[in-house]
């Protein structure tokens, strides 16, 4: 091959050794090569001047741009990467907040660090949403959502609090809604309506009903008992742990689509065997559960090992639930992103996917800043509301780690998504700054996805 002299290893080529072999990524693209660790390492430390090595290699490289001319500009590359992430407008996810109330007072919640960051801290009315609301919430979401969804894809409205289930009457509300609007298709039949309960609120007629409309319930429960309640705390004595349990059976018995969304606490990370056993044993989850890496709050201090061990518990739960067939939220979006080689823009919508509805109708992009109304300048009362037209996105829409020089040279630049937003806004004072969170669960997730591949597809 003619000018291997004049050519150079990529800056997004990340490369990654184990036992006698070497891994080559790109570290946006995800393409992926493994070499002998011998040919592995003559290729890097030539790689100012691949003049040495074999033809059927460079050429492996360069039809990934793992290598590329010594002139080349990644920078160029990177800008139109991102000019087609910024094209898509796809608006697919609603969540409405039918309340701030909750019954609970989780000592981690994620909703209440924006007033404790407040001093003083402002004391708050609960708003609960009313009928007329949900009602012009659901039309302008089919109408946006017809204008900018793409076509056969899933559509989602969350049903989230506070505890949604204290607005009973909104719930049902919102869900014959949907129905009504899917008979008359002015609403996609991919259009899925989902709620976010802490499970208490729940009984047999509303989980008929939820049966009866094809309702997803993600019950939060962070483990068994005495790991549950060290957090989940209700607002009168009583022992949660086991109305929790019974509904959730109770869901399972009319068949209800259902997941389970449990916290990383430090107690959860430290009993882990027992949690998993808790889940798979006792509980028989079936459809899906979601592990979610504790936010910032003040109120929460962590370990400065807290981080790592999360991302171990991830990895390791994957694996588990790969063996059951069962879906775990965390883990998948990264390990989807790097089988599918699709780099992930973001990893939350409210960086153009999704709006959210308050209580009392002021729309904005992230529930966490619920509580204070920040970033909630707009409203259902304008039934003309058009999220890019009007500037919603304007500020969010660049907040993803290819937009961000901190994270640009990170091996899991293409897996990462830059986690949550708010979370760094909240510990840093800007949404520009790391979420430093989910560095470690990149990071990590990345090198276990790049070995199981190897092990599963290569080495075998």
């Amino acid at each position: 091959m003619k000018d291997k002299n004049k050519c150079r290893l990529s800056r997004w080529c990340k490369w990654f050794e184990r036992g006698n072999n070497i891994a080559f990524l790109h570290s946006i693209s995800l393409a992926l090569i493994f070499l002998p660790k011998l040919i592995g390492w003559k290729v890097i430390h030539s790689r100012f001047n691949l003049e040495e090595i074999e033809d059927d290699i460079v050429k492996k490289f360069r039809n990934e741009n793992l290598i590329v001319d010594c002139g080349y500009d990644e920078i160029a590359e990177l800008i139109e990467i991102r000019e087609q992430f910024l094209q898509d407008k796809n608006l697919e996810i609603m969540y409405l907040l039918l309340t701030d109330a909750c019954n609970l007072k989780c000592r981690y919640c994620f909703e209440e660090t924006p007033l404790l960051m407040l001093k003083p801290i402002p004391a708050v009315t609960a708003v609960t949403m009313d009928i007329a609301t949900v009602n012009q919430s659901i039309n302008i979401f089919a109408d946006l959502t017809t204008k900018y969804g793409r076509k056969y894809h899933k559509r989602v409205i969350h049903l989230y609090g506070g505890e949604p289930l204290i607005n009973i009457a909104a719930v049902k509300a919102a869900v014959e809604k949907v129905a009504q609007l899917k008979k008359i298709q002015r609403m996609p039949e991919e259009c899925e309506v989902a709620i976010v309960t802490n499970g208490v609120l729940l009984d047999e007629n509303i989980i008929q009903f939820f049966a009866k409309y094809r309702v997803t319930v993600g019950i939060s429960i962070d483990g068994p008992g005495y790991i549950n309640n060290i957090y989940r705390i209700p607002r009168q004595h009583i022992d949660i742990f086991p109305i929790i349990h019974r509904n959730y059976k109770l869901l399972q018995k009319y068949r209800v689509k259902n997941g389970i969304s449990a916290t990383l606490t430090p107690e959860v990370v430290n009993n882990f065997d027992d949690v998993l056993s808790f889940f798979i044993d006792e509980l028989g989850i079936q459809d899906g559960i979601s592990f979610n890496i504790l936010h910032y709050n003040p109120n929460m201090p962590l370990n400065n090992d807290y981080f790592d061990k999360a991302a171990d518990c991830l990895i390791y739960a994957f694996k588990k639930f790969r063996e059951l067939g069962v879906y775990e939220e965390r883990m998948m979006r990264k390990a989807k992103a790097f089988i599918d080689r699709k780099t992930m823009f973001s990893d939350c919508g409210a960086m153009g996917n999704q709006i959210v509805v308050a209580p009392d109708g002021l729309i904005g992009m992230c529930q966490d800043f619920v509580k204070p109304r920040k970033y909630f300048d707009f409203s259902v009362l304008n039934s003309d509301f058009d999220p890019y037209k009007f500037g919603l996105f304007e500020k969010w829409k660049y907040r993803s780690p290819l937009f961000m020089d901190q994270c640009l040279d990170c091996e899991a630049l293409g897996i990462c998504g830059g986690g949550c937003p708010a979370s760094a806004e909240l510990k840093t004072g800007s949404i520009w700054n790391i979420d430093d969170r989910v560095c470690s669960h990149s990071k990590k997730s990345l090198e276990w996805l790049i070995w199981d591949t190897f092990f599963k597809f290569v080495a075998s």
